[in-house]
């Protein structure tokens, strides 16, 4: 499993993204910095903390939460964010099996959040259309949450 974490790079004064594994503060559970395959450790926000998905886009670019991805749905070009949720389901049950369905919980989903003009919250899971192929393939990833929030964050500090 790989992530990534944005951190602030202090001698070219921007954000960068850092690959590796989450690294936990000393005694707490918050993640604090990222340890990437080379052994250097940077600090990151641990809000912008994205997990590579099992997903490509359609320029076979890895897919993590936090990304914002496109996808034309019923002719409308719609912007979703990845995220990993938990969810409840009810499946039908194999004949000779007592009841006609079972209800489960599964954890650790990746979804595609999309919020509707009247701001309900839809998130679609990934399907295949008949030829097999993943609705991911068709998607791309246009931004990240992260970014998006940082871009926000410094337009506002220059308004004030």
């Amino acid at each position: 499993m790989k992530y990534r974490g944005l951190t602030f790079d202090r001698q070219k004064l921007e954000y960068k993204w850092v690959y590796g594994l989450p690294s936990y503060g000393f005694e707490t559970e918050e993640i604090a910095e990222i340890g990437t395959p080379h052994g250097d450790f940077y600090d990151i926000n641990p809000t912008t903390l994205g997990k590579e998905t099992e997903y490509r886009d359609r320029h076979r670019k890895p897919i993590y939460t936090g990304d914002i991805t496109t996808l034309e749905v019923d002719g409308e070009l719609r912007e979703f964010e990845v995220v990993e949720i938990t969810t409840d389901r009810e499946y039908n049950t194999l004949p000779g099996i007592a009841g006609d369905t079972v209800k489960v919980r599964l954890s650790g989903v990746i979804a595609f959040r999309w919020t509707a003009p009247d701001g309900k919250v839809f998130d679609l899971l990934p399907c295949v259309n008949e030829a097999g192929v993943s609705d991911t393939a068709f998607m791309e990833i246009i931004d990240t949450a992260a970014e998006r929030a940082v871009r926000e964050s410094e337009s506002e500090s220059k308004e004030q």
